[in-house]
């Protein structure tokens, strides 16, 4: 599976994953983008945001469980301390009505 990935600079890179449940999870896609598995803690930085707005908060779960599939578009940010605890006041932020 080959996902489209933006950085905050509007940069665009291209990961490939493993097809299948098993294969192709949040985790594997963070060291796709990282480039090497060596790089492991720049992947627990890692914040990434599906087209529709979905924190992809824990490395376990299946892209598909996302609605991330081949030619997906996701984006990609870091934390700057490795928390994953900012992803709730976002997803919060994101269903607050207007």
């Amino acid at each position: 599976m080959r996902v489209a990935v933006e950085n905050v600079a509007g940069r665009f890179l291209f990961a490939e994953v493993e097809e299948g449940e098993e294969q192709a999870t949040v985790g594997r896609l963070k060291i796709a983008i990282a480039g090497a598995e060596e790089e492991a803690a720049q992947a627990q930085r890692m914040i990434l945001v599906t087209a529709a707005g979905r924190v992809m908060a824990e490395d376990q779960t299946a892209l598909a469980q996302y609605g991330v599939s081949d030619g997906s578009v996701v984006y990609l940010y870091f934390s700057p301390d490795g928390s994953t605890s900012w992803h709730r006041s976002y997803e919060d932020y994101l269903t607050i009505p207007s």
